[in-house]
């Protein structure tokens, strides 16, 4: 604690002034030994003389007394007044030593407050990476699709005439399907017309001579010959309506690929008669050979 400049001048004064009082006590002590050989008249006079100080000296040494008391209870006070400082400073030093810890604590939450922080910021980062690569991919195949819807919209467009036609592609090929259902009626009706033919004329003449084999076997060979070409024929028919049947199957399905018209043999009429008659003299020269 720090005193004020003029109390320790004060108490420097005092001492002084407390020395020199002691000193001439002790000197008043020590003359009447000395002057033991002196009367006691002169003695006195000289005791009276010297025990006798000044007023002046006597005033200033009393209020010097009054000051130093004062300045006595001043420190008392100021000591008091250290003494609850002292208490007040170890109060707020406990508090700072626990405003410390709890900044301590406080700073360690920050730090795990921080890379929380930081992690979540890495994992939002990430993720809105990926949402961008995400929207980046979304947005090229959005392009494709566009494309692709152009360029069916386009296919479709080039199809829209024949898909304008298909109503006659299924007119032809019912009308094959109604033909070929004609001649396989006439063909059955032919072989047994064919059939009863030949038991009447094998009855009317009894059985073929040898001489009459080559005619048979010429017979034999043309009627092969026709059946062959029929069967070509029907062959021919079969994957034409095949065909038919494929394109009706991809226009319905909406294919893609470009139709290329397949050669018109529809126009073509198949003699009715011929096909059925060359298949009942089949069928009674198989049986007169057999029979042979």
């Amino acid at each position: 604690m720090r005193f004020p400049k003029s109390f320790l001048e004060r108490q420097a004064e005092a001492a002084r002034l407390r020395q020199a009082l002691a000193d001439s006590w002790a000197a008043r002590v020590l003359e009447p030994i000395e002057g033991l050989d002196e009367g006691p008249e002169a003695q006195e006079a000289e005791n009276f003389e010297k025990d006798e100080p000044p007023k002046e000296e006597l005033d200033w040494l009393a209020e010097v007394q009054k000051e130093a008391n004062s300045e006595f209870l001043r420190l008392q006070q100021l000591e008091k007044t250290e003494a609850s400082l002292s208490a007040r400073l170890k109060q707020v030093s406990e508090e700072k030593a626990e405003l410390q810890s709890a900044r301590v604590d406080f700073e360690d939450a920050g730090s795990a407050l921080r890379e929380a922080i930081a992690s979540q910021s890495e994992g939002f980062i990430r993720r809105v990476g990926g949402l961008e690569n995400a929207r980046r991919t979304a947005d090229q195949d959005r392009v494709k699709l566009i494309q692709e819807c152009a360029d069916m919209q386009a296919r479709l467009d080039a199809l829209a005439p024949e898909l304008e036609g298909l109503d006659d592609v299924e007119g032809r090929h019912a009308g094959l399907q109604a033909a070929q259902k004609v001649l396989s009626q006439q063909s059955e009706r032919l072989r047994d017309m064919n059939a009863a033919l030949g038991v009447q004329l094998l009855a009317d003449k009894g059985g073929l001579d040898a001489g009459n084999m080559e005619p048979v076997a010429e017979a034999v060979f043309r009627a092969v010959q026709l059946q062959q070409k029929l069967q070509k024929r029907l062959l021919e028919q079969d994957k034409e309506r095949e065909d038919l049947s494929s394109r009706i199957r991809d226009l319905e399905r909406g294919g893609i690929h470009q139709y290329e018209r397949p050669p018109d043999q529809a126009g073509k009429a198949l003699p009715s008669g011929p096909p059925g008659t060359l298949t009942a003299l089949r069928g009674g020269l198989g049986r007169i050979l057999n029979k042979v």
